[in-house]
């Protein structure tokens, strides 16, 4: 699996055995990634939204990344601070839409931009991918500056979601 690095951050893809503990116990995953064990599990609509990806990934594990939790891990501190993941491979216009998470005590420190970048930088070096997107909430004014700063467009809006991208070019 592909680990990415920046100056702060590793962000590491979870492998098909680690994205199957996640859906069981997020600890175990900590434990098995090396890291300081701070959130015991993900909470239920956590668990919901990836067993979806992670049955479609147990079909399909060529396609992981597009599917699985990339854990985002401060070097600093040895703890996973936030979480990346796609929403899917890319579709037929070469397109992938991506949604992160940082945890609340590590917001406003430009981690979220940073592993953004790595990710994107990494996804727009794959050929298939011709563009990024982001769906955010209008009143999610932090997420609207990470894309503003990574040179995302804003391009349309559907009930309060404003829909971002990132073309290769």
């Amino acid at each position: 699996m592909t680990e990415l690095e920046t100056d702060r951050l590793r962000i590491v893809p979870l492998n098909l055995a680690l994205f199957k503990l996640y859906l069981e116990d997020y600890g175990k995953v900590q434990e098995k990634l090396g890291v300081k064990i701070t959130i015991p599990n993900q909470d239920n609509d956590t668990q919901t939204l990836f067993a979806n990806a992670y049955y479609a990934a147990e079909s399909f594990p060529q396609l992981i990344h597009w599917l699985t939790s990339w854990e985002i891990i401060s070097k600093a501190d040895n703890e996973i601070i936030g979480s990346i993941c796609f929403k899917g491979p890319p579709n037929m216009e070469g397109s992938v839409e991506i949604g992160y998470e940082i945890f609340e005590p590590f917001r406003s420190k430009g981690y979220a931009t940073e592993a953004v970048n790595a990710v994107i930088g990494w996804a727009l070096s794959i050929p298939d991918v011709k563009r990024v997107l982001a769906r955010v909430s209008e009143k999610n004014i932090a997420s609207i500056k990470v894309l503003r700063t990574l040179a995302f467009n804003y391009f349309d809006f559907d009930k309060e979601i404003q829909w971002w991208e990132r073309s290769a070019d």
